[in-house]
């Protein structure tokens, strides 16, 4: 994967507006109307129909897949906020994950409290939230807050931009991309969505509608036998 992804940013031309993923789709995916770069917009799976390359295929499902998750908890977190801002707070508070991002003299960089937050939902036991947390340490973060006198909704504007950031960040630099999917983790199935790290957080809010009509990442396939 690395070897494929490091020849194609070499050998092929972009377009001036695109990042290095939506070149990617629109050229060797054969998906030109797809773009996963944008935290906020809309992305979904590769078809695959136009693919004749199984690299090209999981390329793009990597992609997408990493778009998928941060979208989700990009999303998730704008409904904590309005709706439970002391939860977010809650968790902006130091932990037992602070040996992860340590603070210093009472301001935290937003890191902590994601990292609070993906291991209270899972123990950090998903393979996508691995990688995620190391991604966290390959690309520092320089947003900080104070958990004492921030708002719960203003720290959840924090974390979203830090997403975002994120998510910017590995639109447009392959090797940080690389370094998020490099243990193959984002080739498996994620098990939650947006529906689910909501109802995790807010369980008095859980949604009884199926959390195959979220527009999250339940889908069936999984293509970690790829390589």
């Amino acid at each position: 994967m690395t070897d494929y992804l490091t020849a194609f940013t070499k050998s092929v031309t972009c377009r001036p507006e695109e990042s290095w993923s939506t070149c990617f789709l629109r050229t060797t995916a054969k998906e030109p109307g797809l773009n996963c770069s944008d935290i906020y917009g809309t992305c979904r799976p590769p078809s695959g129909s136009a693919m004749s390359d199984s690299k090209a295929y999981y390329g793009a499902w990597n992609i997408w897949s990493t778009w998928n998750y941060l979208s989700s908890w990009s999303r998730a977190l704008s409904d904590i906020a309005a709706k439970a801002p002391n939860v977010i707070k809650n968790y902006a508070q130091p932990g037992d994950t602070d040996q992860f991002l340590p603070q210093h003299n009472g301001v935290q960089k937003v890191d902590i409290a994601l990292s609070n937050m993906v291991h209270m939902l899972n123990k950090a036991s998903e393979p996508a939230d691995a990688a995620f947390l190391r991604l966290m340490k390959y690309v520092p973060s320089a947003l900080v807050y104070n958990a004492t006198s921030n708002s719960g909704v203003n720290i959840g504007n924090q974390l979203q931009s830090r997403l975002a950031g994120l998510m910017a960040e590995i639109s447009t630099d392959v090797d940080s991309f690389l370094k998020l999917v490099e243990g193959g983790e984002f080739s498996r199935t994620l098990n939650y969505n947006v529906q689910t790290i909501e109802d995790a957080f807010m369980p008095q809010n859980a949604s009884t509608v199926s959390t195959a009509m979220d527009g999250g990442s339940s889908v069936v396939d999984s293509i970690a036998h790829i390589e």
